[in-house]
Protein backbone atom coordinates (compact mmCIF):
# COMPACT_ATOMS: atom_id res chain seq x y z
CA UNK A 1 0.00 0.00 0.00
CA UNK A 2 1.27 3.37 -1.14
CA UNK A 3 1.35 6.11 1.03
CA UNK A 4 1.99 9.60 -1.19
CA UNK A 5 -0.90 12.07 -2.03
CA UNK A 6 -3.26 10.82 -4.15
CA UNK A 7 -5.24 12.75 -6.83
CA UNK A 8 -8.46 15.02 -6.08
CA UNK A 9 -11.66 14.17 -7.59
CA UNK A 10 -13.12 16.39 -10.03
CA UNK A 11 -16.03 19.31 -8.44
CA UNK A 12 -19.30 18.47 -9.74
CA UNK A 13 -22.77 20.46 -8.96
CA UNK A 14 -22.96 18.82 -5.30
CA UNK A 15 -19.49 20.30 -4.80
CA UNK A 16 -20.76 23.33 -5.49
CA UNK A 17 -24.10 23.59 -4.35
CA UNK A 18 -22.43 22.70 -0.91
CA UNK A 19 -19.83 25.31 -1.25
CA UNK A 20 -21.99 28.00 -1.97
CA UNK A 21 -24.32 26.58 1.46
CA UNK A 22 -21.52 26.81 3.40
CA UNK A 23 -20.18 30.25 2.42
CA UNK A 24 -24.10 31.44 3.64
CA UNK A 25 -24.35 29.27 6.72
CA UNK A 26 -22.79 29.92 10.27
CA UNK A 27 -19.46 28.73 10.46
CA UNK A 28 -20.41 26.10 12.98
CA UNK A 29 -22.54 24.26 10.52
CA UNK A 30 -19.57 24.24 7.92
CA UNK A 31 -18.81 20.59 8.95
CA UNK A 32 -21.72 19.33 8.69
CA UNK A 33 -22.60 20.42 5.45
CA UNK A 34 -18.92 18.93 3.89
CA UNK A 35 -20.07 15.90 5.72
CA UNK A 36 -23.59 15.84 4.12
CA UNK A 37 -21.62 16.42 0.60
CA UNK A 38 -19.33 13.34 0.90
CA UNK A 39 -22.51 11.37 1.55
CA UNK A 40 -24.45 12.87 -1.32
CA UNK A 41 -21.49 12.14 -3.72
CA UNK A 42 -20.97 8.32 -2.02
CA UNK A 43 -25.35 8.23 -2.87
CA UNK A 44 -24.62 9.37 -6.49
CA UNK A 45 -21.65 7.61 -7.33
CA UNK A 46 -23.77 4.23 -6.39
CA UNK A 47 -26.56 5.16 -8.10
CA UNK A 48 -24.20 5.94 -11.10
CA UNK A 49 -22.06 2.34 -10.38
CA UNK A 50 -18.88 4.25 -9.57
CA UNK A 51 -16.88 2.61 -7.00
CA UNK A 52 -14.12 3.80 -5.05
CA UNK A 53 -11.31 0.71 -4.77
CA UNK A 54 -11.06 -0.71 -0.88
CA UNK A 55 -6.86 -0.81 -1.39
CA UNK A 56 -5.40 2.18 -4.01
CA UNK A 57 -2.48 1.49 -5.89
CA UNK A 58 -0.09 2.68 -8.81
CA UNK A 59 -2.09 1.13 -11.33
CA UNK A 60 -5.60 2.36 -9.66
CA UNK A 61 -5.18 5.03 -7.08
CA UNK A 62 -8.17 6.42 -4.90
CA UNK A 63 -9.07 9.69 -5.08
CA UNK A 64 -9.47 12.18 -2.17
CA UNK A 65 -12.57 14.68 -2.53
CA UNK A 66 -11.25 18.31 -3.05
CA UNK A 67 -11.57 20.32 0.36
CA UNK A 68 -14.60 22.14 0.52
CA UNK A 69 -12.87 25.20 1.62
CA UNK A 70 -11.00 25.62 -1.98
CA UNK A 71 -14.09 25.35 -3.91
CA UNK A 72 -15.25 28.29 -5.58
CA UNK A 73 -18.45 28.39 -6.98
CA UNK A 74 -18.47 31.01 -9.39
CA UNK A 75 -15.56 29.77 -11.05
CA UNK A 76 -16.80 26.30 -11.17
CA UNK A 77 -20.11 27.54 -13.11
CA UNK A 78 -18.36 29.46 -15.39
CA UNK A 79 -18.80 27.96 -19.22
CA UNK A 80 -15.32 28.16 -20.67
CA UNK A 81 -11.99 28.04 -19.99
CA UNK A 82 -11.32 31.82 -20.99
CA UNK A 83 -13.79 32.83 -18.78
CA UNK A 84 -12.04 31.33 -16.04
CA UNK A 85 -8.74 32.43 -16.34
CA UNK A 86 -10.28 36.12 -17.02
CA UNK A 87 -11.96 35.67 -13.65
CA UNK A 88 -9.09 33.63 -11.84
CA UNK A 89 -6.85 37.21 -12.91
CA UNK A 90 -9.79 39.53 -11.65
CA UNK A 91 -9.83 37.63 -8.33
CA UNK A 92 -5.92 38.12 -7.69
CA UNK A 93 -6.00 41.85 -8.89
CA UNK A 94 -9.22 42.37 -5.95
CA UNK A 95 -7.20 40.67 -3.59
CA UNK A 96 -3.90 43.13 -4.44
CA UNK A 97 -5.46 45.94 -4.06
CA UNK A 98 -7.44 44.61 -0.68
CA UNK A 99 -4.18 44.14 0.69
CA UNK A 100 -2.95 47.63 -0.13
CA UNK A 101 -5.87 49.02 1.59
CA UNK A 102 -4.98 47.56 4.62
CA UNK A 103 -1.46 48.34 4.45
CA UNK A 104 -0.19 44.48 3.76
CA UNK A 105 2.57 45.30 1.16
CA UNK A 106 4.12 41.97 -0.68
CA UNK A 107 7.34 42.07 -1.35
CA UNK A 108 8.35 42.46 -5.34
CA UNK A 109 10.39 39.09 -4.62
CA UNK A 110 9.84 36.23 -1.98
CA UNK A 111 12.88 34.34 -0.62
CA UNK A 112 11.76 30.81 -0.34
CA UNK A 113 13.25 29.66 2.84
CA UNK A 114 15.85 26.54 2.87
CA UNK A 115 14.23 23.26 3.74
CA UNK A 116 15.68 21.60 6.59
CA UNK A 117 14.87 18.42 8.25
CA UNK A 118 13.27 19.53 11.73
CA UNK A 119 11.09 18.31 14.56
CA UNK A 120 8.02 19.76 13.42
CA UNK A 121 9.13 18.58 9.48
CA UNK A 122 5.78 16.58 8.61
CA UNK A 123 7.02 12.82 8.84
CA UNK A 124 6.55 10.47 6.04
CA UNK A 125 4.57 7.51 6.00
CA UNK A 126 6.11 6.09 2.77
CA UNK A 127 8.23 2.46 3.77
CA UNK A 128 11.84 2.59 2.29
CA UNK A 129 12.90 -0.73 0.39
CA UNK A 130 16.02 -2.43 2.20
CA UNK A 131 18.12 -5.49 1.16
CA UNK A 132 19.28 -8.08 4.03
CA UNK A 133 22.83 -8.19 3.52
CA UNK A 134 23.68 -10.01 6.38
CA UNK A 135 21.92 -12.68 8.85
CA UNK A 136 24.10 -13.58 12.06
CA UNK A 137 22.71 -16.69 14.46
CA UNK A 138 23.22 -14.97 17.92
CA UNK A 139 21.13 -17.79 19.68
CA UNK A 140 19.09 -20.75 19.36
CA UNK A 141 16.11 -18.85 18.64
CA UNK A 142 17.76 -15.29 18.34
CA UNK A 143 19.03 -13.97 14.52
CA UNK A 144 20.02 -10.30 13.49
CA UNK A 145 19.41 -9.01 10.26
CA UNK A 146 21.91 -6.52 8.86
CA UNK A 147 20.11 -4.33 6.81
CA UNK A 148 21.04 -1.71 3.88
CA UNK A 149 18.68 0.87 1.69
CA UNK A 150 18.36 0.32 -1.96
CA UNK A 151 18.55 3.60 -2.87
CA UNK A 152 22.03 4.10 -1.26
CA UNK A 153 21.18 6.32 1.04
CA UNK A 154 22.23 5.26 5.54
CA UNK A 155 19.55 4.03 7.43
CA UNK A 156 20.11 6.82 10.46
CA UNK A 157 18.78 6.15 13.82
CA UNK A 158 19.62 7.36 17.33
CA UNK A 159 20.07 4.29 19.76
CA UNK A 160 16.92 2.73 21.48
CA UNK A 161 15.01 3.45 17.84
CA UNK A 162 13.27 0.49 15.90
CA UNK A 163 12.01 0.05 12.58
CA UNK A 164 8.71 -1.05 11.42
CA UNK A 165 9.42 -4.26 9.18
CA UNK A 166 6.78 -4.87 6.14
CA UNK A 167 6.97 -8.60 5.78
CA UNK A 168 5.17 -10.13 2.61
CA UNK A 169 3.74 -13.56 3.76
CA UNK A 170 1.97 -15.63 1.59
CA UNK A 171 0.24 -13.01 -0.42
CA UNK A 172 -0.14 -10.40 1.99
CA UNK A 173 1.88 -8.01 4.03
CA UNK A 174 1.96 -8.22 7.88
CA UNK A 175 4.08 -4.86 9.58
CA UNK A 176 5.99 -5.91 12.97
CA UNK A 177 8.34 -3.56 14.93
CA UNK A 178 11.85 -4.51 16.39
CA UNK A 179 14.43 -2.40 18.20
CA UNK A 180 17.73 -1.77 16.24
CA UNK A 181 20.47 -3.83 18.08
CA UNK A 182 23.41 -1.79 16.08
CA UNK A 183 24.92 0.97 17.71
CA UNK A 184 24.69 4.35 15.05
CA UNK A 185 28.52 4.21 14.51
CA UNK A 186 28.09 0.97 13.25
CA UNK A 187 28.08 2.06 10.10
CA UNK A 188 25.02 -0.18 9.30
CA UNK A 189 21.66 -0.83 10.57
CA UNK A 190 20.62 -4.32 12.32
CA UNK A 191 17.35 -5.83 14.18
CA UNK A 192 17.14 -8.48 15.98
CA UNK A 193 14.46 -10.91 15.57
CA UNK A 194 13.93 -13.84 18.72
CA UNK A 195 11.56 -16.35 17.32
CA UNK A 196 8.02 -16.44 19.01
CA UNK A 197 6.16 -20.05 19.63
CA UNK A 198 3.65 -19.60 17.08
CA UNK A 199 4.74 -16.16 15.60
CA UNK A 200 3.71 -15.96 12.00
CA UNK A 201 6.44 -13.16 11.33
CA UNK A 202 9.17 -14.15 13.72
CA UNK A 203 8.95 -18.08 12.23
CA UNK A 204 8.84 -16.61 8.46
CA UNK A 205 11.85 -15.01 9.41
CA UNK A 206 13.77 -17.44 10.77
CA UNK A 207 12.69 -20.01 8.58
CA UNK A 208 12.21 -18.16 4.81
CA UNK A 209 14.56 -14.93 5.07
CA UNK A 210 17.34 -15.20 3.12
CA UNK A 211 20.46 -12.64 2.64
CA UNK A 212 20.10 -10.37 -0.67
CA UNK A 213 15.96 -10.45 -0.27
CA UNK A 214 14.53 -7.29 -0.22
CA UNK A 215 11.77 -5.66 2.09
CA UNK A 216 9.82 -2.18 3.24
CA UNK A 217 10.66 -0.70 6.61
CA UNK A 218 8.89 2.10 8.33
CA UNK A 219 11.13 4.30 10.43
CA UNK A 220 13.15 4.13 12.20
CA UNK A 221 10.60 5.52 15.33
CA UNK A 222 10.89 5.97 18.62
CA UNK A 223 11.69 7.59 22.04
CA UNK A 224 13.40 5.40 23.85
CA UNK A 225 16.18 6.90 23.70
CA UNK A 226 18.58 8.58 26.34
CA UNK A 227 19.48 12.53 25.74
CA UNK A 228 22.60 13.92 25.77
CA UNK A 229 23.31 14.97 28.94
CA UNK A 230 22.37 11.47 30.43
CA UNK A 231 25.83 10.19 31.86
CA UNK A 232 24.40 6.87 34.56
CA UNK A 233 22.47 5.48 33.21
CA UNK A 234 20.27 1.50 34.24
CA UNK A 235 19.23 -0.53 31.28
CA UNK A 236 17.50 -3.16 32.80
CA UNK A 237 16.09 -6.13 30.48
CA UNK A 238 14.25 -9.33 29.57
CA UNK A 239 15.07 -11.35 26.85
CA UNK A 240 14.74 -9.72 23.62
CA UNK A 241 14.51 -6.64 25.14
CA UNK A 242 18.48 -6.54 25.34
CA UNK A 243 18.07 -5.14 21.56
CA UNK A 244 17.63 -1.62 22.19
CA UNK A 245 19.43 -1.28 25.41
CA UNK A 246 22.74 -2.86 23.79
CA UNK A 247 22.33 -0.17 21.35
CA UNK A 248 21.72 2.58 24.25
CA UNK A 249 24.71 1.01 26.15
CA UNK A 250 27.19 1.11 23.36
CA UNK A 251 26.20 4.59 21.91
CA UNK A 252 26.61 6.24 25.54
CA UNK A 253 30.01 4.51 26.26
CA UNK A 254 31.01 5.43 23.04
CA UNK A 255 30.02 9.66 23.36
CA UNK A 256 30.88 10.05 27.20
CA UNK A 257 34.13 9.33 28.46
CA UNK A 258 32.70 9.97 31.71
CA UNK A 259 29.61 8.38 31.59
CA UNK A 260 28.72 4.71 33.37
CA UNK A 261 25.85 1.93 32.58
CA UNK A 262 24.73 -0.76 34.41
CA UNK A 263 23.07 -3.93 32.78
CA UNK A 264 20.53 -5.70 34.63
CA UNK A 265 19.60 -8.52 31.71
CA UNK A 266 17.12 -11.33 32.67
CA UNK A 267 17.48 -14.96 30.74
CA UNK A 268 16.75 -18.61 31.29
CA UNK A 269 19.98 -19.98 30.84
CA UNK A 270 23.56 -18.89 29.69
CA UNK A 271 22.20 -20.42 26.23
CA UNK A 272 19.59 -17.68 25.75
CA UNK A 273 21.88 -14.70 26.06
CA UNK A 274 22.13 -12.68 23.24
CA UNK A 275 24.95 -10.92 22.57
CA UNK A 276 26.43 -13.14 25.55
CA UNK A 277 29.86 -13.11 24.24
CA UNK A 278 30.14 -9.12 22.93
CA UNK A 279 28.34 -7.97 26.43
CA UNK A 280 30.77 -10.03 28.88
CA UNK A 281 33.65 -8.41 26.63
CA UNK A 282 33.15 -5.18 27.13
CA UNK A 283 32.35 -5.08 30.48
CA UNK A 284 34.29 -3.07 32.68
CA UNK A 285 34.50 -0.43 35.39
CA UNK A 286 32.37 1.84 33.70
CA UNK A 287 29.83 -1.17 32.11
CA UNK A 288 28.59 -2.95 34.82
CA UNK A 289 27.03 -6.17 33.88
CA UNK A 290 24.80 -8.34 36.34
CA UNK A 291 22.99 -11.56 34.12
CA UNK A 292 20.24 -12.91 36.09
CA UNK A 293 19.55 -16.53 34.96
CA UNK A 294 16.19 -18.76 35.77
CA UNK A 295 17.91 -22.01 35.04
CA UNK A 296 21.62 -21.06 35.40
CA UNK A 297 24.62 -24.01 34.98
CA UNK A 298 26.78 -24.35 38.22
CA UNK A 299 29.35 -22.00 36.68
CA UNK A 300 27.13 -18.81 37.07
CA UNK A 301 28.11 -16.87 40.03
CA UNK A 302 24.85 -14.16 39.46
CA UNK A 303 21.54 -13.76 40.55
CA UNK A 304 19.60 -17.25 40.12
CA UNK A 305 15.66 -17.04 39.36
CA UNK A 306 13.02 -14.71 37.51
CA UNK A 307 14.04 -11.17 37.03
CA UNK A 308 10.79 -10.51 38.76
CA UNK A 309 10.03 -8.09 41.65
CA UNK A 310 12.00 -9.40 44.41
CA UNK A 311 15.22 -10.62 42.66
CA UNK A 312 15.39 -6.66 41.30
CA UNK A 313 14.56 -5.50 45.06
CA UNK A 314 17.88 -7.09 45.93
CA UNK A 315 19.84 -5.61 43.08
CA UNK A 316 18.84 -2.09 43.79
CA UNK A 317 19.86 -2.32 46.82
CA UNK A 318 23.31 -4.13 46.45
CA UNK A 319 23.54 -1.27 43.22
CA UNK A 320 22.52 1.52 44.47
CA UNK A 321 21.21 3.13 41.29
CA UNK A 322 18.31 4.98 42.07
CA UNK A 323 20.02 8.09 41.20
CA UNK A 324 20.00 6.80 37.70
CA UNK A 325 18.23 6.74 34.48
CA UNK A 326 16.24 3.71 34.19
CA UNK A 327 16.11 2.10 30.68
CA UNK A 328 13.71 -0.65 31.12
CA UNK A 329 12.49 -3.51 27.99
CA UNK A 330 11.22 -6.84 28.44
CA UNK A 331 8.13 -8.87 29.22
CA UNK A 332 5.53 -6.87 30.51
CA UNK A 333 5.37 -8.54 34.25
CA UNK A 334 9.22 -7.81 34.15
CA UNK A 335 8.79 -4.26 33.15
CA UNK A 336 5.44 -3.97 35.88
CA UNK A 337 7.85 -5.47 38.60
CA UNK A 338 10.70 -3.00 37.87
CA UNK A 339 8.53 0.30 37.70
CA UNK A 340 6.77 -0.62 41.25
CA UNK A 341 10.43 -1.37 42.84
CA UNK A 342 11.70 1.78 41.16
CA UNK A 343 8.52 4.22 42.55
CA UNK A 344 8.89 2.63 46.00
CA UNK A 345 12.17 3.57 45.71
CA UNK A 346 11.68 7.14 45.49
CA UNK A 347 12.60 7.15 41.52
CA UNK A 348 11.16 9.93 40.09
CA UNK A 349 8.25 8.99 37.15
CA UNK A 350 10.65 10.87 34.67
CA UNK A 351 13.92 9.06 35.02
CA UNK A 352 11.75 5.85 34.36
CA UNK A 353 11.98 5.27 30.63
CA UNK A 354 9.82 1.49 29.38
CA UNK A 355 9.73 0.96 25.87
CA UNK A 356 6.57 -1.65 25.14
CA UNK A 357 5.30 -3.40 22.22
CA UNK A 358 1.77 -5.20 21.69
CA UNK A 359 0.85 -7.34 18.74
CA UNK A 360 0.05 -4.97 16.38
CA UNK A 361 -3.44 -4.49 14.42
CA UNK A 362 -3.94 -6.23 11.26
CA UNK A 363 -5.44 -4.18 8.80
CA UNK A 364 -9.13 -5.84 7.90
CA UNK A 365 -11.79 -4.41 6.21
CA UNK A 366 -13.06 -0.83 6.36
CA UNK A 367 -15.95 -0.18 8.76
CA UNK A 368 -16.58 2.67 6.94
CA UNK A 369 -18.20 2.88 3.64
CA UNK A 370 -18.01 6.33 2.48
CA UNK A 371 -15.66 9.51 3.19
CA UNK A 372 -16.33 11.37 6.41
CA UNK A 373 -15.10 14.16 7.84
CA UNK A 374 -12.33 14.84 10.72
CA UNK A 375 -11.63 17.64 12.92
CA UNK A 376 -8.47 17.54 14.07
CA UNK A 377 -8.02 19.88 17.12
CA UNK A 378 -5.02 20.84 18.51
CA UNK A 379 -4.33 23.94 21.11
CA UNK A 380 -7.34 25.35 20.34
CA UNK A 381 -7.14 25.27 16.77
CA UNK A 382 -9.26 22.84 14.21
CA UNK A 383 -8.16 21.55 11.18
CA UNK A 384 -10.57 19.33 8.87
CA UNK A 385 -9.51 16.52 6.55
CA UNK A 386 -11.41 13.97 5.07
CA UNK A 387 -10.63 10.57 5.47
CA UNK A 388 -11.62 7.82 3.20
CA UNK A 389 -12.81 4.37 3.38
CA UNK A 390 -9.35 2.70 2.78
CA UNK A 391 -7.38 5.07 4.92
CA UNK A 392 -6.63 5.49 8.24
CA UNK A 393 -7.19 8.91 10.37
CA UNK A 394 -2.69 8.88 10.10
CA UNK A 395 -2.57 8.35 6.85
CA UNK A 396 -5.45 10.72 5.67
CA UNK A 397 -3.99 13.48 8.17
CA UNK A 398 -0.09 13.00 6.42
CA UNK A 399 -1.52 13.04 3.00
CA UNK A 400 -3.06 16.36 3.81
CA UNK A 401 -0.15 17.80 5.12
CA UNK A 402 -1.54 17.87 8.50
CA UNK A 403 1.11 16.72 11.45
CA UNK A 404 -0.22 14.23 13.84
CA UNK A 405 2.46 12.74 16.39
CA UNK A 406 3.28 8.99 15.56
CA UNK A 407 6.05 5.98 15.84
CA UNK A 408 5.18 2.70 14.82
CA UNK A 409 1.93 3.35 12.76
CA UNK A 410 1.04 -0.66 13.25
CA UNK A 411 -0.78 0.03 16.94
CA UNK A 412 1.52 -1.24 19.50
CA UNK A 413 3.05 2.01 20.82
CA UNK A 414 0.29 4.69 21.38
CA UNK A 415 2.56 7.17 20.14
CA UNK A 416 -0.45 8.64 18.30
CA UNK A 417 -3.24 8.72 20.87
CA UNK A 418 -5.67 11.35 20.46
CA UNK A 419 -9.23 12.05 22.09
CA UNK A 420 -12.24 11.70 20.65
CA UNK A 421 -14.29 14.65 21.60
CA UNK A 422 -16.99 14.18 19.53
CA UNK A 423 -18.18 11.28 16.85
CA UNK A 424 -16.67 7.49 16.74
CA UNK A 425 -13.42 6.07 15.42
CA UNK A 426 -12.87 2.18 15.61
CA UNK A 427 -9.50 0.41 16.17
CA UNK A 428 -8.17 -2.54 14.24
CA UNK A 429 -7.31 -5.34 16.52
CA UNK A 430 -5.43 -5.92 18.90
CA UNK A 431 -4.02 -2.81 19.67
CA UNK A 432 -1.83 -1.45 22.59
CA UNK A 433 -4.50 0.59 24.36
CA UNK A 434 -6.36 -0.71 27.62
CA UNK A 435 -9.59 -0.67 28.57
CA UNK A 436 -9.68 2.06 30.96
CA UNK A 437 -7.75 4.12 28.03
CA UNK A 438 -10.51 3.29 25.98
CA UNK A 439 -13.16 4.46 27.83
CA UNK A 440 -11.83 7.88 28.41
CA UNK A 441 -12.12 8.19 24.89
CA UNK A 442 -8.26 7.46 23.99
CA UNK A 443 -7.91 6.12 19.96
CA UNK A 444 -4.68 5.47 17.89
CA UNK A 445 -5.17 7.24 14.72
CA UNK A 446 -2.68 4.94 13.22
CA UNK A 447 -5.19 1.62 13.31
CA UNK A 448 -8.39 4.18 13.74
CA UNK A 449 -11.65 4.81 10.87
CA UNK A 450 -14.16 7.14 11.36
CA UNK A 451 -17.41 5.80 11.43
CA UNK A 452 -19.21 9.31 11.47
CA UNK A 453 -18.01 12.95 11.36
CA UNK A 454 -15.54 13.17 14.50
CA UNK A 455 -13.62 15.21 16.26
CA UNK A 456 -10.17 14.73 17.44
CA UNK A 457 -8.10 16.28 20.34
CA UNK A 458 -4.18 16.06 19.76
CA UNK A 459 -2.32 15.99 23.34
CA UNK A 460 0.20 18.33 24.08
Amino acid sequence: MQHGKRPLRSVDGIDVAASVLARLAPRALRPAIDQLRLDARSIADGFRGVREPTFSSHARPGFVPTPLAEIDPVLELLPTRALKRSYSTLRRDVEMIGRDFRGDRVPPTITRPRRTMTATTTPSLAPRRVKVTKLIRETRDAITIRLEALDGAPLTFEAGQFLTLHVPIDGAVVRRAYSLSSAPADGFAAVTCKRIEGGRVSTHLHERLREGDVLEVLGPSGTFVPSARMRRLVLIAGGSGITPCWSIARAVLARDPDAHVTLIYGNRSEADVIFGREIDALASERFRVVHVLADPSDAHRGPRGMLDRATFERIASELDIDDAEHFVCGPAPMMDAVREVLLARGVPRTRIHEERFQSPAERRASPIASPQLVTVRRRGRDVAITVPPDRTVLEAATERGVALPFSCAIGGCAACKCKVVEGEIRMDEPHCLSDAERAEGWVLTCVGHPTRPTTIEVPT
